[in-house]
């Protein structure tokens, strides 16, 4: 069921060396477009993505997407996949009987389930497994998909591609994009009226944020895994801020009162909770304030230290005035030139050993000194620091599961050694 050229580096190469020989190429500037093969023109209008490996028709009427894989099997450079193909029609054959079932079980409009390619497997489909089935990355350039089973879960094709979010082929111009962990999640946004996808287990934001500008909302579901998940989303757009990409403008947080979209659906409150959305910089600001009542101002600089001022200043205001509100009164700074006094530091250094991420925002401050801390500290930050730079296992090893026994036994004594420096900064 493996797509003959996915994840194949040389081939990958002959096809974009065939593309290049087979169209009508013109270059301006650092942008690639061709001559459309999908309708007739005379000025290129095809633009060409070769490190996003897609493509999209801006000409009068047309609006043809895709991954270069569809393009190349278009213009018969590839073949076909026809294991995978038999497999998709198998399922479309009872795509009524799949909508009208999803409809029943999870909520889904029928003409949504239809919309995105849903069908249905019998039992002598994928080793006797029957259920129901959305391909990847859309219904017509599909090289894997998604089988869902009523009480047993999701069985993802083994060769299934994650370089795209489910159902990002859909959206068209209409903006925010919703992103969302699960397919059904995803399909039950688009029934509110809204661009959705659907991230299928990638943890990183980052390709969706390159396919939608950063015009999105982070939608992850209300769950210990989905709040994790969020936050990582956070701490990207927060990496990606420092090489001058900024997304702070265009990005809210959605936080469900259900579990998820779907099960929002189902009760019937969908729509309430979807304006629940905060502006990015105002929901870092008060879930560090309200999740750190004691330590957030030394969590919080990393973030705000990213933002650029005026989103910032404006963020800042938001927020207090939200805490106002509650009855929760705190003097956020919207200033991040910090003071060299000690005890800062040790704070800051505190939150640091507890998270990679602000350790190396620490790192990298130009006004940070291990001077600055009492001389009963020296040594516990120099070995902080030597252990971040060689990146040695210490406090930020997130779970020794699927490590080796050897590898573990190294995390346990540096988990060890980590409540003891938290120990000594805390008195």
């Amino acid at each position: 069921m493996k797509h003959p050229f996915t994840f194949n580096p040389e081939t990958k190469e002959q096809v974009w060396q065939a593309l290049l020989g087979t169209l009508t190429i013109q270059t301006r500037g650092k942008r690639i477009y061709a001559l459309c093969p999908f309708h007739t023109e005379t000025n290129p209008s095809l633009l060409i993505d070769k490190d996003g490996w897609r493509f999209r028709c801006f000409g009068a009427g047309c609006g043809a997407r895709g991954t270069l894989w569809y393009l190349a099997r278009y213009l018969k450079i590839l073949p076909p996949v026809s294991v995978l193909d038999a497999f998709i029609k198998r399922a479309w054959e009872k795509q009524d009987y799949a909508a009208e079932q999803l409809f029943r079980l999870r909520g889904i409009p029928p003409e949504i389930t239809k919309g995105y390619g849903g069908g249905y497997l019998e039992q002598n489909g994928i080793n006797g497994i029957s259920g129901f089935l959305f391909p990847h990355p859309d219904p017509t350039d599909y090289c894997g998909f998604i089988l869902w089973r009523p009480q047993k879960g999701y069985i993802n094709s083994r060769y299934l591609s994650k370089e795209y979010p489910f159902g990002w082929i859909k959206v068209q111009a209409q903006k925010p994009v919703w992103v969302t962990e699960g397919v059904f999640d995803a399909l039950s946004v688009v029934s509110a009226g809204q661009a959705a996808v659907a991230t299928l287990g990638h943890n990183s934001i980052v390709p969706s944020l390159q396919i939608f500008d950063g015009a999105l909302v982070l939608a992850a579901d209300r769950d210990a895994s989905g709040y994790r998940l969020l936050w990582q989303w956070i701490n990207e757009i927060k990496e990606l801020s420092k090489e001058g990409t900024g997304f702070w403008d265009t990005i809210m947080v959605c936080r469900w009162s259900s579990k998820d979209p779907n099960e929002a659906l189902k009760k019937g409150t969908l729509q309430q909770e979807m304006e629940n959305k905060f502006w990015l910089p105002v929901y870092i600001i008060l879930s560090i304030v309200l999740r750190y009542r004691d330590d957030w101002r030394s969590v919080l600089f990393p973030y705000l230290s990213a933002m650029p001022e005026r989103v910032r200043q404006d963020a800042v205001k938001e927020a207090t005035e939200r805490l106002q509100k509650e009855g929760i009164t705190v003097n956020i700074p919207t200033d991040v030139a910090l003071p060299q006094g000690a005890d800062v530091w040790i704070a800051i250094l505190r939150a640091a050993l507890l998270d990679k991420t602000h350790a190396t925002w620490l790192f990298n401050q130009p006004y940070f000194s291990i001077s600055l801390l009492p001389p009963t500290l020296h040594q516990v930050a120099y070995h902080a620091f030597r252990a971040l730079e060689y990146n040695l296992p210490f406090p930020w090893q997130q779970s020794p599961y699927g490590l080796s026994a050897v590898k573990w036994a190294w995390h346990q004594w540096f988990r060890y050694r980590l409540e003891n420096i938290l120990q000594k900064l805390s008195t």
